[in-house]
């Protein structure tokens, strides 16, 4: 029978291009010869984002915030080396906006090497914000996430998502324009769980701001 897709997906809103690949599998059957598997595949153009990102600017609440507490739970094999409040020096090391995580051992699964900053940064339901940050590993991490969450309340969150480090490459990750929630704290969570040994990890100029444009 004649079949009509439909493929839809938000605004390309990022500086590269998105391309998705579908592949349609069709039943074996007796009375009707299918076709042979299809595949297409969809790229979507870079757009642009007219978002302004500076970290310096006033509007950006991460220069006037508080950590509250600084939580790693850094565990290869689930095994914890660390579980629980973070020190300057143990693990990672901070220069203003700009933080160094270091992590000895491999790790082999998510959430195995968590870092989070807990802060007394609020926002509302009422408002649009924006979210930046710059990530550079000397390994390669193909698991990395950043999640940005409601403290003590996982199900709360901006997003979740998977970021793919390349050694040496600075990995710009931005979501901009989100929707504002009603949270009174906010955690920012890194977790490079799969990181092999020796692996450094800088972030910096990350930026929480009321949307910029």
């Amino acid at each position: 029978y004649d079949c009509i897709w439909w493929l839809s997906a938000d605004a390309n809103e990022s500086a590269e291009s998105r391309t998705a690949v579908i592949v349609a599998l069709f039943p074996e059957d007796d009375e009707y010869a299918f076709p042979e598997p299809r595949k297409l595949v969809v790229t979507q153009q870079p757009g642009t984002d007219p978002t302004i990102y500076d970290p310096a600017s006033a509007a950006n609440l991460w220069n006037t915030m508080t950590v509250e507490e600084m939580f790693c739970y850094y565990a290869p094999g689930w095994a914890p080396i660390h579980d629980g409040p973070l020190q300057e020096g143990d693990l990672f090391s901070s220069e203003g906006n700009n933080y160094t995580f270091t992590m000895s051992s491999a790790t082999y699964e998510r959430w195995q090497a968590q870092f989070a900053f807990r802060t007394d940064i609020s926002t509302v339901s009422t408002k649009k914000y924006d979210f930046y940050c710059v990530i550079e590993s000397n390994n390669d991490v193909g698991a990395a996430l950043v999640k940005l969450v409601q403290t003590g309340n996982d199900g709360n969150y901006y997003f979740e998502s998977p970021v793919a480090l390349v050694a040496g490459e600075e990995y710009v990750f931005k979501m901009p324009n989100m929707q504002g929630r009603d949270m009174e704290k906010l955690s920012l969570f890194f977790d490079f769980g799969g990181n092999p040994a020796n692996t450094v990890i800088n972030v910096k100029d990350i930026i929480i701001q009321e949307h910029q444009e």
